[in-house]
């Protein structure tokens, strides 16, 4: 090898070795403003830690109205409780509950947050659907904080989103965690600074594992799939339900369709992303969203964005798709349940395509 030969080789060398350092120095920095979901995360009660009943702090779960709790033991590695007598809810819209349980815990002071519940999930969704509130001081409905399912209805354990520690959500073969948020302003206290969360369930019997709270870093909103096949939010158009795919609920919006009026749940106004978690192999319909009142057709691309997105990334069989709303349209495309905020978008599958695909859709807000 000539002397030349040898320069020619160093300086390429040279060249790749910068343009690897460039690329590192870059994923370090979009690694730097990721934000963890949550921060001092507090699990107050688990039944697979505690491994026991006791009084504490179960004794902070009370009944309104024929609302019950009791102590129902050890089920699938851990213990739960039981609760009954609670109103039946299917529609957040046009059903408020009389009968219901609510948790008297303390909220971390003048922060947004999440209230989680550790959701006993039995196949095909045999425990219900939950659904939460806030309430005054004196237990009674305030706000609503939306609903809430496990990420997958049958077999083993598998989540999209994380616990109040930013670990998988999926704590063994049949709980999941599943989150609530609020912000500080929904925050109501009594003389003790304890608040109260009222929970029903669209099953007459169901059970809870365990709940804990967290400080929220970021507005994002999870909406699992089998919400979009019913009517808690009172849709105009729902998705069909599938199979169990890759771990995951899979869900299904028919082609050739105008489906309107469909519902997610925001928690503060601003430009959005909704984040579609949908299947590979069906993403080439490539509907057309656009708002329900507005018709405004919205952005809608596979380009990774979102502080979510970029933490969770692509999961087996998946892939993100995301839909971009302007602050502007989000204002004219809201309807509020109870003090929740739901965006209302359109969904078009075109013609001689197939089903849109999906296992989940969030809400945040776009930088």
């Amino acid at each position: 090898m000539t002397n030349e030969q040898v320069i020619e080789a160093v300086n390429r060398l040279t060249e790749t070795y910068n343009e690897v350092k460039a690329e590192l120095n870059e994923a370090k920095r979009q690694a730097a403003i990721l934000q963890p979901l949550y921060k001092n995360g507090h699990i107050i009660w688990d039944g697979r830690e505690d491994f026991q009943m006791t009084d504490e702090p179960l004794t902070n779960l009370i009944g309104v109205g024929t609302g019950a709790v009791s102590k129902y033991g050890k089920w699938c590695a851990q213990y739960m409780t039981k609760l009954t007598g609670h109103t039946i809810i299917s529609n957040c819209e046009t059903q408020t509950p009389t009968n219901y349980v609510v948790v008297k815990v303390k909220l971390p002071e003048n922060k947004d947050g999440a209230f989680f519940i550790k959701y006993a999930n039995a196949d095909n969704w045999g425990h219900g659907i939950t659904t939460a509130w806030m309430c005054n001081s004196d237990k009674s409905i305030k706000t609503l904080l939306g609903s809430q399912v496990a990420d997958k209805h049958a077999d083993y354990a598998k989540s999209v989103v994380f616990n109040p520690k930013n670990q998988d959500a999926w704590d063994s073969r049949y709980y999941q965690w599943v989150a609530f948020n609020y912000n500080k302003e929904d925050i109501i206290k009594d003389d003790e600074g304890y608040s109260y969360i009222a929970l029903s369930s669209s099953a007459s019997t169901w059970y809870i594992g365990g709940w804990a709270v967290a400080e929220r870093n970021t507005n994002f909103v999870w909406a699992p799939t089998r919400l979009f096949d019913l009517e808690f939010y009172n849709p105009t158009s729902k998705s069909t339900h599938n199979s169990l795919l890759a771990g995951l609920t899979l869900s299904y919006f028919t082609q050739n369709e105008k489906h309107t009026n469909v519902r997610i749940p925001y928690s503060k106004t601003g430009n959005l992303i909704i984040g579609i978690l949908c299947l590979t192999d069906h993403y080439t319909p490539n509907p057309i969203f656009t708002g329900f009142k507005t018709n405004t057709e919205f952005n809608f691309d596979k380009i990774v964005c979102g502080n979510f997105a970029k933490i969770k990334q692509n999961l087996p069989n998946y892939q993100w798709g995301f839909v971009h709303v302007p602050e502007n349209e989000v204002i004219q495309n809201t309807v509020e349940i109870n003090g929740l905020k739901l965006l209302q978008f359109n969904i078009d599958v075109p013609e001689n395509e197939r089903h849109f695909y999906f296992a989940g859709m969030f809400t945040e807000q776009e930088a």
